[in-house]
C-alpha cells in the first residue's frame, strides 16, 4: 500500500498551505495601505477633517492635512462635479477623479494707512469762505505699491472712492506626499512620538502673507486590489513544481 504521510508530502502540504495563506493575505494588505484614514465621503467627515496651518522655510503660509482615502469613486467625482460647477462639455470628459482639494481662505488686511493730500490755503479756491479744517482735496489719486503682496490703485473722487485696481499677488503650491513613519519620527504636527505610522498628507504653501486659509478638505482616490487568481494559480503551480523536483 502506497504511503501517503511521508516527509517530502508533509512538506509539499506545508508548503501548499503558506502558499496558499500569504496569497489570501496579500491583496488584504494592498488595500490596508492607509486604512486608518480610509472614509465615506459625508458632511461630517469633511467638516471634521485635520487642517494644521504652518510656515515654510521662507515664513509663508503652509497648511497640512492627512488626506481621506476614499474606495467610492462614484461619490468622489459627485462631489468634485459638485464644487468645480464645470460646463457639461468638461463634465462628460472626467472618467476618474483621483484628487480632489478644496480650500476656503480669505483676504484679510487691518490698520493699513493710505495717505492723501488735505485742502490748505494754498489749494482752496474759494478765498471769501473759511477753509474747512476737515476738507479733502478730489479728485486725486491714491497709491499704495511698497508692498509685493499688495498693489492698491484708486481715485478719491467727490462722490466718494473708486478703486481703479486691487490685487493680492500669490502663487499656491500644492503636494500630494507621504509621510515615512516609524519610531521617533515627527507627525503633522511636528511631534516627535515614539511610532508614528505612515500617512499620506497633502501640503499647500501660500506666498501671499495676507491670505488666511480658514477650512480645507482633500481626498484621494484609491481604488480596491481585485483578486488575482490566474497569477495565484501559476505562483502555487510553479512553488510546487520547484519544491517537488528538489525533495526528489
Amino acid at each position: 500500500m502506497k504511503k501517503y504521510l511521508t516527509t517530502k508530502n508533509i512538506i509539499l502540504a506545508l508548503i501548499a498551505i503558506g502558499i496558499v495563506i500569504f496569497l489570501l493575505k496579500l491583496d488584504s494588505c494592498r488595500n490596508n495601505k492607509f486604512s486608518r484614514q480610509q472614509a465615506t465621503i459625508d458632511s461630517l467627515t469633511l467638516a471634521n477633517q485635520q487642517l494644521v496651518r504652518d510656515t515654510n522655510r521662507l515664513g509663508q503660509l503652509l497648511v497640512k492635512q492627512p488626506v481621506i482615502v476614499v474606495t467610492d469613486q462614484k461619490a468622489l467625482k459627485a462631489l468634485a462635479l459638485e464644487n468645480l460647477n464645470l460646463k457639461d462639455r468638461d463634465a462628460k470628459r472626467i472618467k476618474q477623479v483621483n484628487v480632489l482639494v478644496t480650500e476656503n481662505t480669505n483676504l484679510r488686511i487691518k490698520d493699513r494707512l493710505i495717505l492723501f493730500d488735505t485742502i490748505n490755503s494754498t489749494t482752496y479756491i474759494d478765498t471769501t469762505k473759511p477753509c474747512p479744517a476737515n476738507a479733502i482735496l478730489t479728485p486725486q489719486n491714491l497709491t499704495d505699491t511698497t508692498d509685493k503682496d499688495f498693489k492698491f490703485y484708486a481715485t478719491l473722487e467727490k462722490r466718494g472712492l473708486k478703486i481703479d485696481s486691487l490685487s493680492f499677488p500669490d502663487k499656491q503650491t500644492i503636494a500630494l506626499v507621504e509621510t515615512k513613519g516609524g519610531l521617533f519620527k515627527r507627525n503633522i504636527e511636528g511631534k516627535i512620538k515614539f511610532w508614528t505610522p505612515k500617512t499620506m498628507e497633502v501640503f499647500v504653501t501660500h506666498t501671499n502673507k495676507y491670505l488666511e486659509v480658514e477650512g480645507m478638505n482633500s481626498l484621494v482616490f484609491k481604488p480596491k486590489v481585485k483578486g488575482r487568481w490566474l497569477e495565484r494559480a501559476l505562483i502555487v503551480a510553479g512553488t510546487v513544481l520547484i519544491t517537488t523536483q528538489l525533495l526528489k
